[in-house]
């Protein structure tokens, strides 16, 4: 199952409004993002001043063995 077809109730709406957001739609935060000279770097920043975005999950970063994986939570799932 795609993770459009798991959430029904809206529809695709977050597949479809998504594209319309872009990095220069979030200020200086995407503009320290866009000007971080590697990935990791733009990585830390993102995740350092998530708050400046609009994401209403917690968003954090791992590192497992070759990779690095971004965990995005609903803040919910951290009182379970």
């Amino acid at each position: 199952m795609t993770l459009g077809g798991r959430f029904t109730r809206f529809g695709n709406l977050g597949l479809e409004s998504g594209p319309c957001f872009h990095l220069t739609s979030y200020c200086i935060w995407g503009f320290a993002i866009l000007s971080s000279p590697t990935l990791r770097d733009a990585l830390e920043i993102g995740l350092r001043f998530v708050d400046l975005t609009f994401a209403f999950s917690l968003i954090q970063a791992r590192q497992v063995a070759n990779e690095t994986q971004l965990v995005l939570e609903t803040p919910e799932s951290r009182w379970r």
